[in-house]
């Protein structure tokens, strides 16, 4: 019995040691660009990626590309599906994964967020 509670002391001290390290270190984040909200959801052997991006917000040359607030021109999404697909890749086991074809739901309205 003494053994096992030498064992869990040794996992809590270890698990504290690593919540310490996380809380004191700093996090790395890109500047600059569009601002977003990004989830992922892991369900059996499929990996969900969502972006929400606020497209009233977007970088001057996104929103260029994108063609939005052009008269007579309507919104082309495809730059920020080719950004996806260009920086978002998973791997299991050192392999990657097969990603789905990609799915973009415009806005509702002028401002609001698209989702990836």
């Amino acid at each position: 019995m003494k053994v096992i509670v030498l064992a869990v002391t040794r996992i809590l001290s270890l698990l504290s040691a690593l919540a310490l390290l996380l809380a004191i270190s700093p996090a790395g984040a890109h500047i600059g660009g569009t601002t977003g909200l990004a989830t992922i959801i892991v369900s059996g052997q499929t990996v969900q990626y969502n972006l929400g991006l606020s497209v009233g917000h977007v970088a001057p040359e996104l929103a260029d590309a994108m063609h939005l607030a052009q008269p007579g021109l309507a919104p082309d999404y495809s730059p920020v599906l080719r950004a996806v697909a260009e920086k978002i890749h998973v791997q299991s086991d050192g392999r990657p994964c097969e990603a789905a074809p990609a799915n973009l739901t415009p806005p509702a309205q002028e401002g609001a967020s698209a989702v990836v």
